[in-house]
C-alpha cells in the first residue's frame, strides 16, 4: 500500500518545454523534491523543488534540502490496489493551507506509484505566473491566459521521479527504494 502520510526525498529527471506546447521537451535537468502526503487520509500532496546539487558517487539525498518552490496536488483517485494515486495541482491554496517554501500555482496532475523498488512520481503541467517580492520570499501570482511573448515566465515540465534515502524522511512504513 502507497503511505497515507510521508515526507521523502526524490530525484528527479525534469523536462521543460514551451507552454503553449505541452507535449514538447526541449531542456532536460536533474534536480531534488522534497515530496509530502498529508491530510485526514492523505487527500493533499506538496511537491517542491530542493536543490540540483548531485554527487554521482552517492544515492543519498543531501541532508540539507529544503523547500523552495512548492505545488499543492489534491486526491482525485486511488488505485484499485492501493499502490498508486493520482492528484491534480491547484492554482491557489485551499482554504487556510500554508506550504513551505513559495507556493508554485501549477496546473497540471501527479502520479505516486508504490513498486517493490520503491516509490515513483510522475508528473506533467504547465504555469504561468508573475513574480513578486514579498516579506518571505518570491511570491507566484498566477496568469490565466498567458501570451505567447510570457514564454520565459510560462513554461511546460515533465517529472519522473525516484525515493532516495534521505536523513530527514518520514514515512508510515519501510519501503524498498529504487535507485536509478
Amino acid at each position: 500500500m502507497l503511505p497515507d502520510k510521508f515526507r521523502v526525498a526524490m530525484f528527479n529527471r525534469l523536462g521543460l518545454g514551451p507552454y503553449f506546447q505541452p507535449a514538447r521537451i526541449e531542456t532536460d535537468l536533474e534536480e531534488w523534491l522534497i515530496v509530502e502526503r498529508f491530510g485526514r487520509n492523505g487527500e493533499y500532496l506538496v511537491v517542491s523543488t530542493a536543490g540540483t546539487e548531485q554527487d554521482p558517487a552517492s544515492f543519498q539525498a543531501p541532508p540539507d534540502l529544503v523547500e523552495h518552490k512548492s505545488m499543492l496536488g489534491i486526491l482525485i483517485d486511488i488505485a484499485l490496489d492501493g499502490e498508486g494515486a493520482t492528484f491534480l495541482f491547484t492554482r491557489n491554496l485551499v482554504g487556510n493551507q500554508v506550504v513551505k517554501g513559495s507556493f508554485f500555482p501549477a496546473d497540471g496532475y501527479v502520479t505516486l506509484e508504490r513498486h517493490q523498488s520503491g516509490i515513483r512520481l510522475t508528473a506533467a503541467g504547465r504555469h504561468a505566473h508573475d513574480i513578486s517580492s514579498g516579506p518571505r520570499g518570491p511570491v507566484f501570482k498566477h496568469i490565466p491566459e498567458p501570451t505567447p511573448a510570457a514564454e520565459g515566465e510560462a513554461r511546460n515540465w515533465h517529472f519522473d521521479a525516484v525515493m532516495r534515502p534521505w536523513v530527514m524522511q518520514s514515512l508510515e512504513e519501510p519501503a524498498h527504494l529504487e535507485l536509478i
